[in-house]
């Protein structure tokens, strides 16, 4: 690892500039100086610090007035940033996302979260988190689960539509760990001896099994076989207490997650957005704040005509939601003084209500109105994570803390989050792998995406009003301009309802377009082939299938879905 050294002493005043960002010259290293640190390695503010960063790493960290070194990498005023009167702290992590979309990854960076959790995963989050690393992407660090495992499967989410039985719960796990998914996800019911042999197979494999608490198993039997966290402090109000926790059982239950090292993800935002899809009034829920940043596929779903909590007996008990998220709040206290290690996440993504990134800052918000301190509260959203993966063995780098060594994970902040933990939204700037955006840049990060949902707004008004050939022809006049014409995801949102509504013709031809916009993002031509074989092209199936593979050559639901059809064919059926 290079050494970055930079003189910082009595020429640090001369080579200071205020708002600087950081351009090519810099890309060797670049300092922060002068500035307060929250290194969240222990409970300390460090006030006139200098941080040295090169490449993806923080390489020096110490006070201002002793930083100093040979300049070897010959850096000027250009790349030493003011941090005076500002405050530095490790980048935010959500530790529960559903990653719908790459635009997403650039809402989640302009809101200071520099990692992301997604727990809802499939073959495009192993892209989407390879274009990451290789830097082909803007976004936070990306680790996910794999499809989430059930004992009945759905089409297009699990490979298959039979219910699990244990050979086949054993294959999925290690089908999960074989395609290089950081841990297994695990949902609603499961049958004792199907979960046994999936957990047998994890601890063979050292893969790291989370999740909820599945029915017909509970909290005790999962803390036995090894799961390693609890997604939802949800799952134990009323999974485990039944919607009626009581003092003792909150002790017991917090001593019981306390000794076995399990970890619990908060989510207690997801509540008060569901209360807010319930209330008579929309108003409030269809002006939170961000949702001029939702596409108009999610903003469908969080319209009062597409919100699945307005058709499911719920209207109007948006009050008893609020006090369940209350008794989940004490629970979370309780955890938190018991010793639970805690990670705040939000459950953002296919949930009406919640934006990705901008809605950690309120889960923040309620976990310290649980009455957890402040240095607590940034704590589950910073180190916590980072020894959680080092624990499980998912990551070896030091992340969620500034120290010599760590990634270069950073949030500089305009005030304290410590006095006031909304202050986490008062963003002057983010390093994300050690790739500096400043505030300008951020904010064309959020611009670019409002742009985008417009151009996919005007694709949709292009199909209605003039059938599939408008969306063509929407395409057709989209020539050098910095924004696609439509977004990946609500797109294939689009096309799959399409698809429901019986118009398989019009979402083959929507789903055609959208390979013609991204032609390196395999899905659209797997669902394609679905949507040929299920009305029996069979030559066409195939193409869409090796179309698929070229693009994806390990994609596996591609490989298995290729391989039935092919002893299909054979077979004659």
């Amino acid at each position: 690892m290079k050494r970055v050294a930079i003189v910082v002493g009595a020429v640090l005043g001369a080579l200071l500039l205020s708002n600087l960002s950081v351009g090519q010259s810099c890309r060797d290293g670049f300092a922060i100086a002068d500035v307060t640190l929250i290194p969240m390695t222990d409970d300390t503010i460090l006030e006139h610090q200098t941080i040295v960063i090169s490449g993806d790493r923080i390489v020096q960290v110490g006070p201002t007035s002793s930083t100093t070194a040979a300049n070897t990498l010959g850096l000027d005023g250009a790349c030493i940033i003011d941090g005076q009167g500002q405050f530095l702290m490790p980048g935010l992590v959500d530790a529960h996302a559903h990653l719908l979309d790459d635009g997403d990854l650039n809402l989640y960076l302009a809101h200071g979260v520099t990692s992301i959790f997604n727990m809802g995963g499939s073959y495009q989050h192993l892209w989407m988190r390879d274009a990451l690393l290789a830097g082909n992407l803007d976004g936070p660090s990306l680790y996910t689960v794999g499809p989430t495992v059930k004992m009945s499967a759905q089409p297009l989410v699990e490979f298959e539509d039979n219910p699990l039985n244990p050979e086949f719960a054993e294959e999925l796990v290690r089908r999960h760990h074989a395609a290089g998914y950081d841990f297994l996800k695990v949902w609603g019911t499961f049958d004792t001896v199907v979960y046994a042999a999936m957990m047998d197979t994890a601890r063979e494999l050292d893969f790291p099994v989370t999740g909820h608490i599945p029915r017909d198993v509970g909290l005790d039997s999962i803390l036995e076989q090894g799961q390693v966290s609890i997604a939802h402090v949800e799952e134990l109000f009323s999974r485990h207490f039944n919607d009626a926790p009581t003092a003792e059982g909150i002790a017991e239950v917090t001593r019981q997650l306390a000794d076995s090292g399990v970890t619990v993800t908060t989510t207690l935002v997801t509540y008060e957005a569901i209360a807010a899809s319930i209330a008579e009034d929309t108003t409030p829920l269809m002006s939170r704040d961000g949702i001029e940043f939702m596409d108009p596929a999610r903003l469908g779903m969080w319209a009062p005509g597409g919100n699945r909590y307005r058709t499911e007996g719920r209207l109007g008990r948006d009050a008893h939601y609020l006090d369940q998220m209350a008794q989940m709040q004490e629970i979370t206290l309780a955890l938190s003084e018991g010793g639970v290690r805690l990670l705040a996440g939000v459950d953002a993504g296919e949930l009406p209500g919640l934006v990705p990134g901008l809605d950690l800052h309120r889960e923040l918000e309620l976990m310290v109105q649980a009455g957890i301190p402040n240095e607590d509260v940034l704590r589950a959203a910073t180190r916590n994570f980072g020894t959680y993966l080092v624990d499980m063995g998912v990551e070896t780098d030091f992340i969620g803390v500034i120290e010599e060594g760590a990634r270069a994970d950073l949030l500089l902040l305009n005030a304290n989050p410590l006095e006031d933990i909304s202050n986490t939204r008062e963003i002057a700037s983010v390093i994300s792998r050690g790739e500096y955006y400043d505030r300008a840049t951020l904010e064309g990060l959020t611009s670019g995406l409002v742009a985008r949902n417009a151009a996919t707004t005007q694709y949709f008004g292009a199909l209605a009003s003039d059938g599939t050939g408008g969306g063509a022809a929407h395409i057709a006049n989209w020539s050098n301009e910095e924004t696609p014409p439509f977004g990946y995801f609500p797109s294939v949102f689009f096309a799959f309802g399409q698809a429901q509504q019986g118009d398989v013709v019009g979402a083959e031809a929507t789903l055609l377009q959208i390979a013609e916009v991204y032609p390196d993002r395999p899905e659209s031509w797997l669902i394609v082939a679905g949507l040929r074989s299920m009305v029996g092209n069979t030559d066409g199936a195939m193409d869409a299938y090796d179309e698929t593979l070229r693009l994806a050559p390990e994609h596996e639901r591609a490989q298995r879905d290729r391989e039935q059809l092919v002893r299909a064919i054979e077979s004659g059926n």
